[in-house]
């Protein structure tokens, strides 16, 4: 008994990707192909921007991370000192 679902719906809109870096003839294939169809894209308009608000979020979480470290340090030398 054969059984069959349809699992897939292709549309047919002539939209492609081409992932030109897992392809060993990457150069052949932006040469083929005309520029704004290889051309990078940005992840972020704002690239600067998007750094800048990273970095802030990073130095506040860093910075209590650094102050737990210390205290753990601080700790264990306490714990082998009484231990002496």
């Amino acid at each position: 008994m054969l059984c069959t679902d349809t699992l897939i719906d292709h549309a047919n809109n002539n939209v492609f990707v081409i992932n030109l870096h897992a392809l060993h003839n990457a150069t052949l294939l932006r040469k083929a192909l005309t520029r704004h169809l290889t051309k990078p894209k940005p992840l972020y308009e704002d690239r600067k921007a998007h750094h800048n608000t990273l970095a802030a979020a990073l130095q506040v979480s860093q910075g209590d991370k650094r102050a737990k470290t210390q205290e753990k340090q601080k700790a264990t030398l306490a714990a082998k000192k009484a231990q002496k």
